[in-house]
């Protein structure tokens, strides 16, 4: 979104961007941003996600309804908004915490008794994704900062239902295939994951969801950036016969 480190870089940042062929962002408010520091206007792409891996993960079986967060343990992730919305939640639920961060530490302390919250630590990406496969629901919580929602999106082609916050990058990333809250606000959050619980996403939801995903593969995305190589190529040859 910009900043004083933007505003004072500018006459740098418009300098170097001189010898740009072709420019890319991850989402339009990623391009707005790059608009106003450098002059350019970006096309705009995304940030692939491993869709055949996702597919391929065998999901991780559950014994409760269960969410699962993706992340790293900061403030801007939203973790503690989401452990405090479980807090609220009178169900027998598990909640996967997958990530770690400088948060860790103090979130555990604040939320050890609470036998359903299982801390898994950094895990690789096949057991993320069997995760993500075996979850009911994917949380979201991010307070604010995401230029695109990378990892709604990978809960989306794990046929999982997703709450997130209704941040721009998640509302772009989303299309309305997901729930959307209010950030840093766990009541809004707790109805909405209650929710979710008791009343499933359906079949049909699902996989208008997974389709959507589709769209945003790895191999969607090199085909995308082969035509923007071929003419940054094209234009350097013009430039320098």
């Amino acid at each position: 979104g910009g900043g004083p480190a933007y505003l004072l870089g500018k006459p740098v940042f418009r300098l170097l961007s001189k010898g740009i062929d072709e420019a890319t962002a991850v989402s339009d408010y990623a391009a707005a941003t790059i608009a106003v520091a450098t002059g350019i206007h970006p096309h705009v792409l995304f940030n692939g996600i491993e869709d055949d891996l996702i597919h391929a993960a065998v999901p991780h079986q559950t014994s409760a309804p269960t969410v699962v967060f993706v992340g790293r343990h900061e403030e801007r992730k939203g973790l503690g908004v989401l452990l405090d919305a479980v807090s609220r939640i009178d169900l027998p639920i598990e909640c996967w915490v997958l990530g770690h961060g400088p948060q860790t530490e103090s979130l555990r302390r604040r939320y050890g008794s609470d036998r359903r919250i299982v801390w898994l630590g950094a895990v690789t990406d096949q057991e993320k994704f069997a995760r993500l496969r075996g979850a009911d629901v994917l949380c979201v919580p991010s307070l604010g900062g995401e230029s695109f929602g990378l990892v709604p999106l990978e809960g989306m082609a794990a046929g999982t239902a997703v709450v997130a916050s209704d941040i721009d990058g998640y509302r772009e990333a989303t299309a309305g295939l997901a729930r959307l809250v209010a950030p840093n606000d766990p009541v809004a959050l707790a109805t909405a994951l209650r929710e979710s619980i008791e009343r499933p996403a359906t079949r049909k939801s699902l996989d208008a969801a997974l389709s959507h995903a589709a769209r945003w593969s790895i191999a969607a995305l090199v085909d995308r950036y082969l035509v923007l190589y071929g003419r940054a190529a094209e234009q350097f040859a013009r430039a320098h016969p």
